[in-house]
Parts: C-alpha cells; sequence; structure tokens
C-alpha cells in the first residue's frame, strides 16, 4: 500500500481530537503534499496520528502536533516546518523521525528508542517544560544532529541497573550538545544506587 495526500490552495487536514490517522504505507515512499496543486495546505494533528508502515513517509507541508505522535516504523520525514504545542511524540525502537528545518520540542514530550535525524532545541522561552526521554522502556534514543537543552527542558531517565541499553537508558548524540534545564532519574526494577 501506498499512496499521496494531496491539497492546496489554502487547504488544511485537521485529524481532530478522538480520531486515530492511520498511515500503513508499505510499498513506494508515500506523501502529503501540495505538489501539482500549489498555493498553502497544513496538517494539525490533535487526536493519535500512527506510522506503522515500513517505508518512508515524507510530509512536505507545515505539521502542528498537539495529540499524539507515534511511529512505529519506517521513517517519517517532516521536509517542512514541524510544531508542537502540547502533546507527544513516541519512537519506537528502528524507526526514524526526520526533521529538515530541526526540531524545536517547546511543550509536551519526545520519547522512545529511534533516530532522530536533524537539530534539536529541547525548551522554550516561555516556562513550559518540555521533556525528553530516551527508551519507552530502558532502550536507546539517537540523535544524528546536535542538541540543545534550554533552562525549561527536562531530560527524563529511567535506572534500573548497570546494563546500558537493557537496564539504563541512553541518550546518543552525533553533534555538539547544549546542556542546561533538568535532569530527573527514576529508579525502576527495585534498582537502587547513591548518586552523588
Amino acid at each position: 500500500n501506498s499512496g499521496d495526500l494531496r491539497s492546496g490552495n489554502g487547504g488544511s487536514f485537521v485529524n481532530s481530537p478522538t480520531p486515530t490517522f492511520t498511515d500503513n504505507s508499505t510499498g513506494s515512499p508515500s506523501h502529503i503534499t501540495n505538489t501539482g496543486i500549489g498555493g498553502a495546505f497544513t496538517f494539525t494533528n490533535q487526536g493519535s496520528y500512527v506510522k506503522t508502515g515500513a517505508t518512508e513517509t515524507k510530509i512536505e507541508i507545515p505539521f502542528t502536533n498537539s495529540g499524539t505522535l507515534l511511529v512505529n516504523a519506517g521513517n517519517l520525514h517532516f521536509a517542512s516546518t514541524f510544531t508542537q504545542s502540547s502533546g507527544n511524540i513516541l519512537l519506537s525502537s528502528g524507526a526514524t523521525a526526520q526533521f529538515d528545518t530541526d526540531l524545536n520540542l517547546t511543550a509536551g514530550s519526545f520519547t522512545g528508542s529511534g533516530t532522530i535525524s536533524g537539530n534539536v532545541t529541547n525548551g522554550n522561552a516561555s516556562g513550559a517544560i518540555a521533556t525528553i526521554s530516551p527508551g519507552a522502556i530502558l532502550g536507546q534514543l539517537a540523535i544524528q544532529g546536535n542538541l540543545t537543552r534550554l533552562n525549561t527542558s527536562q531530560l527524563l531517565f529511567d535506572l534500573g541497573g548497570t546494563s546500558q541499553g537493557g537496564n539504563y537508558e541512553v541518550l546518543r548524540g552525533s553533534g555538539s550538545a547544549a546542556i542546561g534545564g533538568t535532569l530527573t532519574i527514576n529508579l525502576v526494577n527495585n534498582f537502587s544506587t547513591t548518586i552523588v
């Protein structure tokens, strides 16, 4: 299964708070685009957007998320702007979320064990808390790019032992890191330790 979702000329697609938009493309890469039509086209997710297909879905228009964005497989590729005003992004192991214009996580949370492709800024100037938490359950989250954490950012780790990626969560980056904000550690699996 594959295909494109197209509109333009001021069109908008709004996934309201209750429905689930399921993206299960398994054939050729799919596109959400205004190509061939022209004019503005936007996608707003207030409910659940779930990507299950193993191929790429390329979103070529501005995307706003205030609901749940779940990437279970493949590559969800944001070629235009991405805005998260609240809500959650969940990334499964082996899946990729690609942000060509960078990910500015100003609110809500990003949790998972896959790969973020693009530079990431965590936090904002308004005081709202934005959280990054590697691993849904004791996993590893990779950032292919730079990480900037502002004072309103929160980095949340689960610690359940001494085995990397199996008993404690890992955040890996390929670029530079500017660290601010809060570090929160949750002890799990009845693990106890002394942090000095």
